[in-house]
């Protein structure tokens, strides 16, 4: 019987023969050559024994004995057991996910995890480095050197991990970092673009909150009313763009951080003109503080918004260098606020959510908060009410839709909203 097969030789000069799983060519296996074997006299013979083994077995495809469990094979299992870890994020989890399917599964999912060594190991890094970012080179590194420690720990494998050697590790270009100066924008802007009466009174409220309190966009669409207790927004939960209300980033995101007056007044009008004409109904300390016109938690298109939003106040939506203000525009404003400020590391940190844990577990008696409390008060921004008013008509629907067009930007938070707003003063 004919075995449908190729043999070919690797950028790493390892002879690996595919074979087509019942003669599929979208089902193959492939079987790595043991590394003494170079010449391809010597490849031919091991691929003619192993094809007689496949031949004797019917046809089905034996796997070396020694290979143990494939790369594709062990990855479901010790996803299982990294998802159910308490410490591990689900934006952790999918960055493992994005990294195997993208760059290990194609070159490695076939490859018996015990038969990876390490020249295989530093080629397929050269190859990553090749084709994508440092840092995301570095990256997907990291996946690899977790899954094949993750292999051991589960014993599905007893092999050293050949990406914890020092000839493969060398093979990791340096960390990239971002050179030049940092985005962000200025107090005097940040003024001007809450004080607009063209950007509604939801997104005002939503960039005051975000350059008093450092707060990334993520964060600001999981906070409920009640995390805005006695004058301290208390961060526990971020909303992430396709998992929804969960964990913030990291441990140390969970954090206590003082209200600034401005970003105090913004909700206390939110919540008396803005929350309850949106959803119909009177806010609870469970509700979402931004959400849809159903009450639900959402992700807007906060780059955009913002950039859009930049424009209506007469401001550049790009930097001189060019590039795109973005939402994060503005956690790196409070950031800069607070240094030129004379703010020191450590309580920027703690605010930022960059501070160690110990730090952060400290920071939250009343005296314990005072410093947080100086600190934030330092960013010399002013909330001055700025009113909106709709055109009126005799269509309740309509009447309806310009309302939200007034209070939150909708017809959902739309860049250009259909209903017409009239400008009424400051």
């Amino acid at each position: 019987m004919e075995i449908k097969h190729n043999l070919f030789k690797r950028k790493d000069g390892r002879w690996v023969l595919a074979v087509a799983e019942g003669g599929n060519w979208k089902k193959v296996r492939q079987q790595t050559a043991p590394k003494e074997i170079r010449a391809e006299r010597d490849a031919k013979a091991w691929a003619e024994i192993r094809l007689a083994e496949i031949t004797q077995a019917g046809g089905v495809v034996v796997r070396d004995p020694r290979a143990g469990i494939l790369v594709k094979e062990a990855w479901p299992t010790i996803r299982k057991v990294r998802a159910a870890h308490p410490d591990i994020r689900t934006s952790t989890i999918k960055n493992y996910d994005t990294h195997l399917k993208k760059h290990i599964l194609p070159r490695l999912g076939n490859a018996p995890m015990a038969l990876v060594d390490v020249p295989e190991a530093r080629q397929f890094i050269r190859d990553v480095r090749a084709a994508v970012a440092a840092n995301t080179c570095r990256n997907v590194f990291s996946t690899a050197r977790m899954l094949w420690d993750s292999a051991a720990g589960e014993g599905l494998i007893k092999i050293q991990n050949p990406f914890r050697t020092q000839p493969v590790i060398a093979e990791l270009p340096a960390a990239k970092t971002k050179a030049g100066k940092v985005i962000a924008l200025t107090v005097e802007e940040i003024q001007v673009l809450l004080d607009c009466p063209l950007v509604p009174l939801a997104r005002r409220a939503r960039y005051a909150l975000a350059v008093t309190a450092g707060l990334a966009d993520g964060e600001l669409a999981g906070l409920t009313w009640g995390a805005t207790f006695r004058g301290v927004l208390d961060v526990t939960q971020a909303n992430a763009r396709f998992d929804g209300i969960g964990q913030t980033k990291t441990e140390n995101r969970v954090r206590k951080i003082p209200l600034h007056p401005a970003a105090a007044a913004a909700l206390r009008q939110w919540f008396h003109e803005g929350w309850e004409p949106l959803v119909r109904r009177k806010p609870k300390p469970q509700d979402i503080i931004f959400p849809d016109a159903d009450g639900n938690a959402e992700r807007p298109r906060s780059a955009r918004l913002l950039r859009a939003d930049l424009e209506r106040a007469g401001l550049a939506s790009t930097t001189d260098g060019g590039h795109n203000f973005t939402f994060h525009a503005l956690r790196r404003t409070f950031s800069t606020t607070l240094r030129r400020a004379g703010v020191d590391v450590e309580t920027r940190g703690a605010l930022m959510g960059h501070a160690g844990k110990t730090v952060t577990e400290r920071n939250y008696t009343d005296e314990e908060l005072a410093p947080l409390r100086e600190a934030v008060g330092r960013i010399p921004l002013e909330w001055n009410e700025v009113v909106r008013e709709v055109v009126r008509t005799t269509n309740p629907g309509a009447q309806h839709a310009a309302e939200n067009a007034a209070i939150s930007g909708r017809c959902g938070w739309d860049l250009n909203p259909r209903v017409p707003v009239l400008q009424t003063g400051a």
